[in-house]
């Protein structure tokens, strides 16, 4: 039976960002960036931050806080929702982003398969190093995690893409966001999730 704390979500016309696609990515202290690594190397894993409109990202937030609350209703010791980790606004202050990942090794040990990439006819997409600008729809799902600061939110694992316009060479893919340290916290939000006992990603159907 399927856990109830870990909720499918899909997100249409989004905006694809900062894409990690292609091979597993750890953050790299020393150098303040994420950069290629082997499937084994602790924190590896795939990841795409999306972009939405201001109104809908505000929406889809909701959603999320919702979800938090009926979690919350069935495990009492749950925090009370403080965030979506994650998420925040464009520097421009125009659009939300919201970041999902998926790690190269599940908690059992075994090896993940890269995250589903379809375009718009629903056939695989052979070169995954798409760069941001690229737009189409996402399937994340949703859990309760706690931070290490101990708050709680939820946490987004990425599922699977359908890229619509595919964009390559961005100039930009090498930069990072940076925002008080997100992708660290958001590596043990993640690690540290209420269920961790569950072997999340063998949950996550392709």
């Amino acid at each position: 039976m399927a856990n109830p704390d870990f909720k499918k979500f899909l997100v249409n016309d989004v905006i694809f960002a900062y894409p990690k696609l292609d091979a597993p990515y750890r953050f790299d202290k020393a150098e303040g960036r994420s950069k290629e690594c082997a499937k084994t190397a602790p924190g590896a894993a795939y990841s795409v931050t999306f972009q939405m409109s201001l109104e809908d990202g505000r929406a889809f937030h909701d959603k999320l806080a919702d979800h938090y609350k009926e979690c919350k209703k069935r495990n009492s010791k749950l925090k009370a929702f403080d965030r979506v980790f994650g998420f925040k606004e464009t520097d421009d202050g125009l659009l939300f982003n919201f970041s999902a990942k998926k790690k190269a090794i599940s908690n059992a040990g075994k090896e993940n398969e890269m995250p589903k990439m379809v375009d718009g006819a629903k056939k695989v997409i052979e070169n995954r190093r798409i760069g941001s600008g690229s737009t189409g729809n996402i399937v994340v799902v949703a859990h309760p995690s706690t931070d290490p600061d101990n708050h709680g939110g939820i946490s987004l694992l990425l599922d699977k893409m359908q890229v619509l316009n595919a964009v390559y060479n961005s100039e930009d893919d090498d930069f990072d966001i940076h925002d008080d340290n997100s992708e660290a916290n958001a590596d043990k939000s993640n690690d540290n999730s209420s269920s961790s006992a569950l072997d999340l990603d063998d949950e996550i159907p392709f």
